[in-house]
């Protein structure tokens, strides 16, 4: 089996609460509803996916969401926050999702850059660094089939 994703997004306790509940304002704000229990995203499969799968997939989803909460992207944030996703959730960025990536695939300690050349800052106005990790296309096609799920 390929190697399991590592984690490298470490965010503060006080910045994950603080990013949810920017989030749950935004969903307030867009009259979106929580449910009281979280939708189970492998719950309407017809077939049946490897145990290994579904938990690459969540390792993923999470570090994603500590990621935007970081960085402040919570529309992002929203359909990968499992645990406070609503039942129609704001689709995530393609500018949040080629920030990961970068953060991910760059190399460990160079700055993370946006597409205009401008450093990308967390959400207390760090400059973020790239954690790097990901130096192979199997990686990239498990982040792939994550986002797509």
């Amino acid at each position: 089996l390929p190697p399991a994703p590592t984690l490298k997004v470490n965010v503060d306790h006080a910045v994950l609460e603080r990013g949810r509940r920017s989030m749950q304002q935004k969903i307030e704000a867009l009259g979106l509803e929580v449910p009281d229990t979280p939708l189970n995203p492998f719950a309407m499969l017809n077939i049946d996916r490897a145990h290994s799968t579904k938990d690459m997939y969540q390792r993923i989803w999470g570090e994603m969401m500590r990621f935007f909460y970081l960085i402040g992207h919570f529309d992002s944030a929203m359909i990968v926050d499992r645990a406070n996703c609503p039942t129609r959730p704001v689709p995530v960025s393609t500018e949040s999702l080629a920030l990961y990536m970068d953060y991910r695939c760059g190399t460990n300690g160079d700055k993370l850059l946006k597409p205009d050349g401008s450093t990308v800052t967390d959400v207390d106005g760090n400059e973020l660094l790239c954690v790097g990790g990901w130096n192979s296309p199997t990686m990239l096609g498990k982040f792939h089939a994550a986002v797509l799920f």
